[in-house]
């Protein structure tokens, strides 16, 4: 494998900083610094607490939950860890002269992608299967950019792409089992982009320029849903077809299409799109100027946290047949992740200057565990683009019984595993910046 420069070597170190500068997901940026930053507003609607409000169950092993861990280490390598830290296999060496970032599961959890290099030295996406050493059967894939974002179609046949071009972001798809030794065509771009999948994997829905909503579907021209959105980040393709979206601003009776106001009583309107036909349904109104949400697996209820109008950072879960919405912060939320079967959760939000925490909802009091310094790797690369993620990626063990993440430790950046039904003591297992739950 061909060695590279050290300013190729540095350029999928420096992916998201790129991406910054090239203006990736501008709608969440305007408030990162917010994200990033202790809360100012009210407190929570809840004290941080490990008390569960679920009904007694087993102590959660961790040697015993299904599925396995990547983990991104030293902010280059790609290991597969079994829950309690084991090493199966080893993708990408940490010591390789092409680093490697961006881990990302395929939907049934049997291959990997992540962002490399070819051997000529060009920006790629590698394939390989999740339980193979990554000498036999890897599919590389050059790419005219460096990637920051993968997502796997919903059958796993597809990859989208994501990288900073210059002065806009741009996407494109790849045909996995596919090794051919020439540059995809980007099929979407914009200032700002965001992406989810349709449910039978033929195309996408992208997001772009803070305002466009277009179905792509690879060899035909992009279709335009909606011209002039409201102010969020990536839509979410529901199980039945439809996108959820925000609509435009509303407040004091008038309607305003515009990002990072300061509006006083904003309300930020939730809608669901007709990819048939552009039609939207209105289903409830959240309270703030930027909202970003995840839908759970049954496409029947959002979770959606917002920049409120005075600053603060609400999250709310709304139910997407009635309308009806259940507050479970007031403020420093930063994200959230549905459990694989939809029954549970996974809050997460700024206690202080320095640290974050979990929490676990399954209705009714929030189980609060315990805070933590995050890595690096967690504050600059995830947390801004939370909403995207939640749609590539989970912390969540494949029954809802644990959650996996990182931490800064004493000895440096840290995987650890938290058992949550029932809540148990959190259980380091081994050195990462950055870890992500199997599928299955």
């Amino acid at each position: 494998m061909q060695r590279v420069d050290g300013r190729q070597r540095r350029q999928l170190s420096q992916l998201r900083q790129r991406a910054l500068a090239a203006g990736l997901l501008a709608a969440t940026l305007s408030t990162a610094a917010c994200a990033d930053a202790p809360s100012t507003g009210a407190p929570t609607s809840a004290p941080l607490s490990t008390t569960s409000s679920a009904a007694p169950s087993a102590p959660v092993v961790v040697a015993d939950l299904p599925g396995r861990v990547v983990v991104l280490v030293d902010g280059q390598g790609i290991e597969v860890r079994t829950p309690d830290g084991s090493t199966l296999v080893v993708l990408d060496p940490v010591d390789d002269a092409l680093p490697a970032q961006q881990p990302t599961w395929s939907p049934d959890g049997r291959r990997m992608a992540w962002a490399s290099f070819d051997d000529d030295g060009r920006p790629a996406v590698r394939i390989d299967r999740a339980d193979d050493d990554g000498t036999d059967g890897s599919v590389v894939h050059s790419l005219p950019t460096a990637p920051f974002y993968f997502q796997w179609s919903p059958d796993g046949s597809r990859l989208v792409w994501m990288g900073a071009g210059r002065s806009r972001v741009v996407g494109g798809i790849v045909d996995v089992d596919v090794d051919v030794d020439v540059w995809p065509d980007a099929i979407a771009s914009g200032g700002t982009l965001f992406v989810d999948w349709l449910p039978d994997s033929t195309g996408l829905v992208t997001h772009s320029g803070q305002a466009v909503l277009e179905l792509v579907l690879p060899g035909s021209e992009p279709v335009v849903l909606v011209r002039s959105t409201g102010p969020f980040g990536a839509p979410e393709v529901l199980p039945d077809g439809r996108v959820l979206v925000a609509g435009a601003i509303e407040e004091s009776g008038q309607v305003h299409v515009a990002w990072g106001r300061e509006l006083e009583s904003a309300r930020i309107p939730l809608e669901l799109v007709d990819t048939a036909d552009g039609a939207r349904t209105p289903v409830a109104a959240v309270e703030g100027t930027l909202v970003r949400f995840d839908v759970d697996p049954t496409g029947s209820r959002a979770a959606a946290w917002t920049v409120g109008s005075n600053g603060n950072k609400p999250l709310v879960v709304v139910d997407l047949r009635t309308g009806s919405t259940e507050r479970l912060l007031e403020d420093g939320a930063l994200g959230a992740f549905w459990s694989p079967d939809g029954s549970a959760l996974a809050l997460l939000r700024r206690v202080d200057a320095d640290h974050l925490a979990w929490g676990v909802w399954r209705g009714g009091a929030t189980d609060w565990l315990e805070p933590f310094e995050p890595t690096s790797e967690l504050t600059r690369g995830y947390l801004p683009f939370l909403d995207q993620y939640a749609r590539s990626v989970t912390p969540w063990s494949p029954d809802g019984r644990g959650m996996v993440h990182t931490l800064a430790g004493a000895d440096g950046p840290t995987v650890v595993v938290q058992p949550v039904d029932p809540v148990g003591e959190r259980v380091p297992v081994g050195r990462g910046d950055a870890a992500w739950w199997s599928p299955g």
